[in-house]
Parts: structure tokens; C-alpha cells; sequence
């Protein structure tokens, strides 16, 4: 950033931020309320520049300039969004964590996981926020395989088993 700001010939302050939706950052910079349109193109363009020439692996997703109060509010907010866990993310849907770690493998809208530990997914806590308020709940525990009468289809071998039937095995063999 001292590189940046000896190129513009200035000494205002200068942030640089990672685009968390992709391979990119974005540049903020302060200025007083009295800089012109053209000045501001300017100041854009040359930080522009100044990106391009760098060996960074990664785009530029904007470059603005702010009034001083703006910077140093901007300055002061976390830049790392809050995350959460399996466990969070069912406290805020209000459900188990399996049951976060199944809509999140079988629901198409539940959204990605911002990143994927050892320990378990990571997602952004608006995303799942956001997608808590956008949820069709369905009361109830699904039914299993065929419908009623507690059978439940065993896709392995084609057959429906019933629970008597699966009890009677379990104790046959057990």
C-alpha cells in the first residue's frame, strides 16, 4: 500500500480488503468531500494501473474513495464474517446438527459452506439466517419407504422389509 500511495503521489490512508465471494480484493481509500468527479477517475485509474502491474493472482473488485469518517467506521468492522458450525447452524434453524449436515447434503437451496474444516463445514451465519427465513418447514418425521404401516424400503436388495419383520431378524441373529 506504500508502493500505491507513493505512485498517486499522496498520503491518504488506504485499506486493502479480500472479496470474500471469489478470487479478488477491493481498495478503499479516504478523500475529503471537495475532490472532483475527474480527480476521483484519476485516483481510480492509477490504482488501477498499479493493481495490474502487481504479480497478484487475483482481480480487483472495486476501488473506492470515501470521506475520512466512512474509512476509519469501515476501518473499525470486523473484515472476517461470522461463522458458524453444524451445531450454531441448527440452533438458529432449530433443529439437530444432523439434521443441518442432511439438508445441507439434500436441500438445494441450503447454502455452501464458506469453508470445510476436519472438525466440519463452516457457514456464513446471514447465509443460514437467510436461508432459515426462506425454509418450508415440514412438520413431522418423513415417512419411510412405501408409506404407512411402518415398512421401509431396503434399496439394496429391492425388498420391503416391515419393523416386525426387522425385529424378528435382529433378535434371530443377535
Amino acid at each position: 500500500m506504500i508502493e500505491l500511495s507513493d505512485r498517486v503521489e499522496d498520503d491518504r490512508d488506504w485499506s486493502l480488503a479480500r472479496w470474500e465471494l471469489g478470487n479478488g480484493f477491493w481498495i478503499t481509500t479516504e478523500v475529503g468531500s471537495s475532490i472532483s468527479g475527474e480527480a476521483a477517475d484519476t485516483l481510480c485509474r492509477e490504482v488501477v494501473g498499479w493493481v495490474e502491474e502487481q504479480p497478484f493472482d487475483a482481480d480487483v473488485v472495486s476501488v473506492r474513495a470515501v470521506e475520512p469518517e466512512v474509512f476509519e467506521l469501515e476501518a473499525e468492522q470486523p473484515t472476517v464474517p461470522e461463522l458458524v458450525s453444524a451445531v450454531e447452524a441448527g440452533e438458529i434453524l432449530g433443529v439437530s446438527r444432523q439434521r443441518v449436515r442432511e439438508l445441507a447434503s439434500t436441500h438445494e437451496n441450503f447454502p455452501e459452506p464458506l469453508y470445510r474444516l476436519r472438525t466440519g463445514p463452516l457457514w456464513k451465519r446471514e447465509a443460514i439466517e437467510a436461508f432459515d427465513r426462506r425454509w418450508t418447514r415440514k412438520p413431522g418425521r418423513p415417512r419411510g419407504g412405501s408409506g404407512g404401516g411402518g415398512a421401509s424400503c431396503d434399496n439394496n436388495l429391492g425388498t420391503v422389509t416391515s419393523l416386525g419383520e426387522r425385529a424378528q431378524r435382529a433378535s434371530a441373529t443377535g
